[in-house]
């Protein structure tokens, strides 16, 4: 197809006398090659005060890197806007941070008075370290139990007195014991076996998280303690993560300078080839840096990588212009015109390709959530820019100033076969015209394989999973799952009067579900401090039900530490607090879903009612209500055992109902019923090992406990349907729960992933097809154009599939910057074999000469960014080490795909905008038949 515009009259264009029959992207093109000889021509007249000012630069944005900084802050990975970011905010603003740097001890028995000992030497320590808010451990822990007198009351204080420790064996053992039994210390700060105990430090919201892990490692390094300590908590893997970064840029930097350079020398055959572009790139990558240090935007998980991607990517301009001045200097010797025209020759074709790739890394500035995935793309979009521009002046300059003595005889007219690559391009060229059916078709199979593995790729955003599995990270989460419940947060923050009974007992309620879900542990909330105190008092370990006992109660842990961890100030919000077992996305995503969808079920404005002042009947409908809650405080009592057993709520609603409640007899509901007989009964169809549980036969004694008590609180839409004599204004109780925490953040981040996935990579297929139909003035060679890159993108998904390689923050990113840089293969080979065929004779012909001038280039390129990406193999982090694999294959694919399925397609779909390919078709027929084929 011909894009042409007819013009009414003769006009001036660019300096330039039109007609009306004029094709104007032929003429923009034609142009173009005389503002690059131009341009070209300048560079060689400008060449000392480039080279000049070009060092002058780097040297200046240089002294930046000394100030370039590292942010592993997964939370501002997400933009500040995300509802979950700035609700997870809000928590750590008002209850002293959300943020737990966990320092786990183990040892043989945590209840030896030495290891006692360290935990509170450490515990102190902790306290004096700038940006924690709070410690908590066993020896500075709140403790609630009766007065040793007779008949005596509550006795508020510490677990442990940390001066008066205790030293008899008996001693010991009984504060094992009761520790131990306690709900509040077993699974929290102490494993259920007493080998390992946990100090929890709060960080302060607006600390820095990395500065505070590293002063509490260095405590603990530095007291020289016999026990084992195990650092958990997003703080302490954002210290690892900070740390590997630097580790990885000091490794991998060299290591892809070296692999790129053995490349380049072995490809070109002499130092300026290696040399030359690797000089470019890495003074694009000093300028990329330096600008980001510059602006204060600092590396993250995903930065990292961008002095590694700009090695490998950025010297592709400087090789082809390299490998086209070799070519001339080779054919006609030094004159001093080859650099002139080397560029005027491949500059079009390497401003299109660098823009294709720029266009590949800016799709993420539009088409991604996230906000390290948008500032990757700025500034490596931006790298690629730099590389351009150094490669297009400064190359030059250096080139020019460079003698070739002579000819190079390989390359030389007649001599060309005696080259091995160009052997091999020629033999590849045979190929093709013998079996362009055989590659399209076989192409069309790996698209099809490729297709049954993507069903099979899922989504990974956890960032234990980025450590390997014998990284500290990894070893000390197993430990805080396996011990402690997990390391990561889910918090419901509860808006309403936190004073309120009512209140309460809601949130005591979501606690039991939480518990119910496979993988959350150890919810805590002010409900359990009250419902705690009130056990000590009426061996009933739930929520009282009048407002003035939960006021007496409240009274005696005014002034307690851990209070401003559970409530604010006002005493008008507070939060439950929980840590998650797991790493796996998809079940963090199930857990999210839980939570959300019991938080939506609720009914938040309640009546408060007095069952001994209702009918009967209204009496029995409320009783009902309330038979069903401890029902299903019950059931969840049991899932919290056991998540695998099967316990019939409805057996429970029905037997607690008729043990507890006589309408016909009028007696108070559970009233003087023995409450074990009830226990005993309720239970009944439970399994045998949660009957023989005596805590889990506790648990449901105090749930029971609850039908006992005469104020209730029941669903405002339920209150006025019940049938009572006269109505007066009920007292109302509304509250508001929202759920927030790291899986939360995990799921916005997964979804984001895959968003930013089709958005970017559909973003830059248009974009990079715009640029692609244009150069090649036909919207069929845009498509043909693309075919390589996109077949091998396809293929390269489905084997994410079958490795089981997740779409993570790191391999979200493949579709696009595959598609920006494996698209310059097509570019330059289309672009050449397109010149080469108005000349030519055969399809033969014009394939070897396309082959053995730019495919030589494109191996080249190719070899030099598969190694390139391939040293991401050494990276500390998996995801980047799945990325470097990803990238190196596709780059791969698409590189052989430009030379072998793109211009099978062009043959076999006979694509005019090449030219005449009949005539092909007739001069490889003619050859087959004379039997001219070798």
């Amino acid at each position: 197809m011909c894009y042409s515009k007819e013009l009414k009259d003769d006009k001036i264009f660019f300096g330039l006398k039109i007609d009306r029959k004029t094709n104007i992207v032929a003429l923009i093109i034609r142009q173009g090659d005389r503002w690059m000889r131009r341009f070209a021509s300048f560079v060689l007249k400008q060449r000392i005060n480039i080279i000049i000012g070009t060092t002058f630069l780097t040297l200046f944005l240089g002294y930046q890197l000394t100030r370039l900084k590292v942010n592993s802050d997964i939370l501002s990975y997400l933009p500040k806007d995300d509802p979950a970011v700035t609700l997870f905010n809000k928590v750590g603003d008002e209850f002293g941070g959300n943020s737990l740097a966990l320092v786990a001890l183990e040892s043989k028995n945590t209840f030896s008075r030495e290891t006692l000992e360290h935990i509170h030497k450490l515990t102190e320590r902790f306290k004096t370290v700038d940006g924690v808010s709070s410690v908590t451990s066993l020896t500075d822990v709140l403790d609630i139990k009766k007065t040793p007198e007779e008949g005596g009351g509550i006795e508020i204080g510490k677990l442990i007195d940390p001066n008066d420790l205790p030293t008899t064996e008996k001693q010991l053992q009984q504060l094992r014991e009761y520790a131990l039994s306690k709900d509040l210390y077993n699974g929290r700060l102490v494993s259920s076996d007493g080998t390992a105990s946990l100090i929890i430090c709060r960080i302060r919201e607006g600390a820095d998280k990395v500065q505070v892990a590293r002063e509490l490692n260095e405590i603990v390094q530095s007291a020289n303690l016999p026990e084992k300590f195990y650092f958990g908590g997003i703080p302490f893997q954002l210290l690892d993560v900070s740390a590997i970064i630097f580790k990885d840029l000091k490794l991998l930097v060299p290591l892809v300078l070296l692999l790129v350079f053995i490349t380049l020398f072995v490809s070109f055959g002499h130092l300026r080839g290696a040399i030359i572009p690797l000089l470019s790139v890495a003074i694009s990558t000093t300028w990329t840096l330096g600008l980001m240090s510059l602006f204060g935007v600092p590396l993250t998980v995903i930065s990292d990588i961008i002095p590694v991607i700009l090695i490998a990517v950025g010297s592709a301009s400087s090789i082809h212009i390299i490998s086209k001045y070799d070519e001339d200097a080779a054919r006609y010797g030094n004159t001093g015109e080859e650099v002139i025209a080397a560029f005027s020759e491949v500059g079009i074709r390497v401003i299109l390709a660098a823009a294709t790739i720029i266009f590949g890394f800016t799709s993420f500035i539009f088409g991604s959530y996230l906000t390290m995935i948008r500032e990757f793309g700025i500034y490596t979009a931006l790298g690629v820019l730099f590389s351009l521009v150094v490669s297009t002046m400064f190359v030059p300059s250096i080139l020019s100033l460079i003698t070739i003595r002579g000819k190079q005889k390989d390359l030389q007219p007649g001599n060309e076969k005696k080259n091995p690559v160009v052997r091999l391009m020629d033999r590849l060229g045979d190929f093709v015209l013998k079996s362009e059916k055989l590659i399209v078709l076989s192409s069309i199979v790996l698209i099809v394989l490729g297709g049954f593995g993507l069903p099979k790729i899922e989504r990974k955003v956890n960032m234990v999973d980025y450590f390997k599995p014998e990284s500290n990270v990894r070893m000390t989460e197993e430990i805080m799952q396996k011990k402690f419940g997990g390391s990561l947060p889910v918090q419901i923050l509860v808006d309403g009067d936190v004073q309120n009974p009512f209140v309460l007992k809601e949130m005591k309620l979501l606690e039991k579900y939480l518990q119910s879900i496979s993988d959350v542990h150890n919810p805590q909330s002010i409900a359990d401090l009250i419902a705690e105190m009130n056990d000590v008092m009426t061996n009933d370990k739930i929520v009282p039900d009048s407002k003035d006992k939960v006021t007496n109660l409240w009274f005696l842990l005014e002034g307690q530490d851990i209070l401003p961890q559970l409530i604010n100030d006002e005493k008008t919000e507070g939060v439950i607090q929980a840590t998650v077992s797991t790493v796996d996305t998809k079940r963090m995503r199930s857990i999210v879903k839980a939570i959300d969808s019991y938080i939506a079920q609720m009914d938040t404005s309640l009546v408060v009612v007095d069952l001994s002042q209702l009918p009967e009947q209204a009496k029995a409908d409320v009783y009902r209500y309330r038979v069903g809650r401890v029902a299903s405080a019950i059931e969840w009592d049991a899932q919290r055992r056991n998540h695998q057993l099967v316990v019939s709520k409805d057996s429970i609603e029905k037997h607690l109902f008729a043990q507890t409640f006589s309408l016909e007899s009028g007696s108070d509901p559970a009233g003087e019923t023995d409450v074990s007989s009830i226990v005993e009964i309720v239970t009944r169809d439970c399994p045998e090992a949660l009957r023989n549980d005596n805590k889990f036969v506790d648990d449901v004694r105090n749930d029971i406990a609850e039908l006992r008590q005469s104020i209730v609180a029941i669903p405002e839409k339920d209150y006025y349907k019940l049938t009572l004599p006269e109505k007066t204004s009920p007292e109302c109780v509304s509250f508001h729960f929202s759920a927030t925490g790291m899986p939360l953040i995990y799921q916005h981040l997964d979804d984001s992933l895959l968003s930013s996935q089709i958005e970017s990579f559909i973003l830059a297929l248009i974009l990079i097809f715009i640029l692609l139909a244009v150069q090649l003035r036909s919207l069929v060679g845009g498509i043909i154009g693309l075919a390589p890159i996109v077949l091998t993108i396809f293929v390269t998904f489905g084997i994410m599939g079958f490795a089981a390689i997740p779409l993570d923050v790191a391999t979200v990113l493949v579709a696009s910057i595959a598609l920006g840089i494996g698209i310059d293969y097509s570019i330059h080979f289309s672009v050449r074999l397109k010149t080469y065929f108005r000349g030519s004779t055969t399809a033969l012909e014009a394939l070897d000469r396309t082959l053995e001038t730019t495919g030589r280039a494109i191996i080249t390129n190719m070899l030099a960014v598969t190694m390139g990406f391939l040293t991401l193999l050494f990276a500390e982090l998996v995801p980047l080490q799945r990325f470097g694999i990803l990238v190196a294959i596709t780059m791969t694919g698409s590189g052989l795909g430009s030379l072998t399925f793109l211009p099978a397609l062009i043959l076999l779909t006979r694509a005019r905008f090449v030219g005449d390919l009949s005539r092909f078709a007739r001069n490889v027929k003619n050859m087959i038949t004379n039997n001219q084929y070798k």
